[in-house]
């Protein structure tokens, strides 16, 4: 579903902050922390974009999957989502209901940590979704959306690479 810019539907909430800390970097030793989280029907609330018609949504989805995060000594983070959501999207503010369907997400990447939390040098990330739904006409559409991000010194996008298609 995208506005602006194509973004991903997954509780990116959650994955965000592992996103932002991520860059490239060879780990070096032993993982010092390892992470395994298996959401089970998690309910998660955004506001987005309808992926055809760019209308703004009030998506709600309730996810299933696995989220892994290892981090090593050396400040070094990799992690790996991958994600189902069963989900409805309503018009915002109005409420009419827009779609009903599912998507998954896939993704990872692997970096270093500032001191203070924030991505240094080139962060990575890469994102997959794919997903259906149907219209409150019975019309299906069908979504797939792959996102590349490279984060810059200042722990911001400095690349931030997006395609989206919609049937």
């Amino acid at each position: 579903m995208s506005n602006h810019r194509t973004r991903t539907l997954a509780s990116i909430s959650a994955v965000a902050a592992i996103l932002l800390t991520a860059a490239p970097a060879a780990a070096s030793g032993p993982p010092i922390l390892t992470i395994t989280d298996h959401p089970v029907e998690n309910v998660v609330s955004r506001i987005d974009n309808d992926p055809c018609t760019r209308a703004r949504i009030l998506l709600t989805g309730t996810e299933t999957g696995v989220l892994h995060v290892t981090r090593f000594a050396d400040g070094t983070v990799h992690f790996s989502v991958a994600l189902h959501t069963s989900f409805v999207a309503d018009l915002d503010p109005s409420g009419l209901r827009v779609l009903v369907g599912t998507y998954t997400v896939r993704g990872g990447g692997n970096g270093s940590l500032n001191t203070n939390g924030s991505a240094f040098d080139r962060a990575e990330a890469s994102l997959t979704l794919n997903g259906e739904a149907n219209r409150p006409d019975g019309t299906p559409i069908r979504f797939h959306q792959n996102t590349h991000t490279v984060f810059g010194a200042d722990g911001l996008p400095d690349l931030d690479l997006a395609h989206a298609h919609c049937q």
